[in-house]
């Protein structure tokens, strides 16, 4: 058991992608580029819909808490649909998911009552 080698003592990959996941997940970065474009014409930078805070950049695997993600509004990954996209840190988008809150495009809830950073 243990880690699988092939011939030349390099681990093996895993398992591929199924090709309608693999298409699916394209959309979504389609989708979130969109979003993030949007987002950038309207307030001049990307912007976290959820805290209002900046977003330095726009990931699509976890590199860092304060990168951007784009959060499925309905949480069903397969509904690859624009006005299903929230972009949020990804600190954020842990909060949303782990806490079941419910989210709209640019509600910017987590900010209610803070106005240190007003636009």
């Amino acid at each position: 058991m243990g880690t699988k080698w092939n011939g030349i003592l390099r681990r093996k990959s895993p398992k591929a992608v199924r090709p309608e996941t693999h298409a699916r997940n394209l959309r979504w970065r389609e989708i979130c580029m969109a979003r993030a474009n949007y987002l950038m014409e309207k307030y001049g930078y990307l912007i976290c819909e959820y805290s209002g805070e900046r977003i330095e950049c726009l990931s699509l695997c976890y590199s860092g808490d304060n990168d951007g993600w784009g959060h499925h509004i309905d949480k069903n990954r397969d509904h690859v649909y624009p006005n299903n996209c929230y972009l949020v840190k990804y600190k954020y988008h842990r909060k949303i998911t782990d806490e079941h809150i419910q989210v709209e495009q640019e509600d910017f809830q987590g900010r209610k009552g803070d106005t240190s950073n007003d636009w």
